[in-house]
């Protein structure tokens, strides 16, 4: 399965040949490709996207459905409704190709960079792994550590002992008027 990722409108897409899609306005298409994949195949760098090529069509130019912008305040009769239609543009892909470069030589390239792991750098990256468990099983036990109380003196003793002056606060008592009108029984 043949899939690139581009860039266009501002937005990152993942498109196939055929695919039509609806990105905001766009008079001419200006689109950057990101990545490119082909049967398991990933180009990434700038070097090898630089023969990739996505060819699209605009289809039409049209207006989306239309946006309810609402401003409502409550208890105060305040009601206000706009709305709004985004100009859009459906784009359909055409084809995805990779141009100067063929995909043999595209695919040969990918698996030079990925090389495998050789015996002598597996058995250094064990090593160190050995050492560090190693180091972790030696390391001292932690100590507790234990606060030491403070003698007291006989000055510390006094001023433990006096109070700090505290404050009263007055109580004020509500009086209500009382109704003047008598009782009735």
């Amino acid at each position: 399965m043949k899939y690139a990722v581009i860039q266009l409108g501002g937005k990152q897409l993942r498109v196939q040949e055929g695919d039509v899609f609806e990105i905001e306005r766009q008079n001419e298409i200006n689109l950057e490709v990101l990545m490119y994949s082909e049967e398991g195949i990933l180009l990434l760098d700038a070097e090898s996207l630089k023969g990739v090529t996505v060819k699209t069509t605009i289809l039409e130019q049209k207006r989306d459905d239309k946006i309810r912008v609402a401003r409502f305040k409550s208890k105060s009769r305040y009601r206000k409704v706009k709305g709004h239609k985004q100009p859009i543009s459906v784009v359909k892909i055409d084809s995805i190709s990779v141009g100067k470069k063929s995909t043999e030589e595209t695919k040969t390239k990918a698996e030079n960079q990925i090389k495998p792991v050789s015996k002598v750098a597996k058995s250094t990256i064990e090593a160190g792994v050995k050492k560090s468990a190693e180091k972790e099983a030696k390391a001292p036990a932690k100590v507790a550590v234990k606060k030491v109380e403070k003698k007291s003196t006989p000055a510390t003793k006094k001023a433990e002992n006096k109070k700090a002056p505290t404050t009263t606060k007055k109580t004020v008592k509500k009086t209500t008027k009382e109704s003047t009108k008598p009782k009735k029984n």
